[in-house]
């Protein structure tokens, strides 16, 4: 398998390399885009929620719902906290979190494993701004846009609920000084971030090498799902009906883009994830998102 591997890497170098100006446009392409767009729009986000987890507020935030929180989802106030703050981090960022809880010996693998298959959702800046207010003219549309992203999330909690996930190891975390964990959450959004933009520029260059070779009735598919963001835009922009371009466009953003999950994965290291089972549930999430967009936009 490795020497498959190998060999397909080398395959793809060949095919780069003699593919150099499209390869390198694209590449550029993929550092505009992290540098003007996702550092300015997910750092500063990034670090205040990594803070306010880290300060205890998000489980505290979670506590008076605990109530119905644990009957239904059979989650504690601390592992609803992470399904808040996967919320707003949005991918991959929210998967490092998690992976991070399991590194520190607070959450079990396999439980974060149900978290990181079920929390999978865009930023909320993405979802209302650049998909609602800027695609579809409609700040309306990107809340409900992001309202299906949320409750498909949840349904699949509600679907794993036997798997009860429990952080009783958190009441030993130290308490630790407010400028320690801002430095600390400013250093692990840094790093998080500079992954991102590595994984960006590589799938997006060779991707630009290899999909012109792949028939031309799958380049369109195949280009939507390898990076979701760019997908949104192609979708947005094709000739589909306004209610297949918003079913298609949620069902994108619970599906996340093969780069996404590449990127999940390849930092999500201590959560053991198994990527078919990882896909089937973006697959799941799909297919519910697809089902109620239609539903409130058809």
């Amino acid at each position: 398998m490795k020497k498959t591997i190998g060999f397909s890497l080398f395959v793809i170098l060949l095919i780069y390399l003699i593919k150099g100006g499209i390869t390198y446009t694209y590449a550029l392409s993929a550092l505009t885009i992290w540098f003007e767009k996702l550092v300015p729009s997910m750092f500063v986000s990034m670090v205040l929620v990594r803070v306010l987890y880290q300060m205890e507020i998000l489980p505290l935030l979670a506590k008076p719902f605990k109530w119905l929180i644990t009957p239904l989802f059979h989650l504690d106030s601390h592992a609803f906290a992470l399904v808040i703050a996967s919320l707003f981090l949005g991918f991959p960022t929210s998967a490092i979190l998690i992976d991070e809880e399991v590194q520190k010996g607070y959450l079990k693998s396999e439980d974060a494993r149900k978290l990181i298959n079920c929390c999978c959702f865009a930023t909320p800046g993405f979802i209302i701004l650049s998909c609602g207010t800027v695609l579809y003219h409609s700040a309306k549309i990107g809340f409900q846009l992001f309202l299906v992203s949320f409750i498909s999330g949840l349904l699949l909690l509600l679907l794993t609920r036997r798997q009860a996930v429990e952080m009783p190891a958190v009441t030993k975390r130290q308490c630790v000084p407010f400028f320690h964990i801002l430095s600390s959450s400013m250093m692990e959004s840094g790093k998080a971030l500079f992954m991102i933009g590595g994984y960006l520029m590589i799938v997006m260059s060779v991707t630009a090498a290899i999909i012109p070779l792949l028939p031309a009735i799958t380049q369109f598919f195949t280009k939507v799902i390898t990076e979701f963001s760019s997908g949104t835009i192609m979708i947005a922009e094709s000739t589909m009906t306004s209610s297949i371009k918003l079913a298609a466009t949620a069902a994108l953003l619970s599906f996340g883009g093969l780069c996404v999950h590449l990127q999940i994965h390849a930092m999500a290291v201590h959560s053991s994830l198994h990527y078919p089972q990882y896909l089937f549930y973006r697959c799941l999430q799909s297919l519910l998102s697809f089902v109620m967009a239609m539903l409130i936009f058809g």
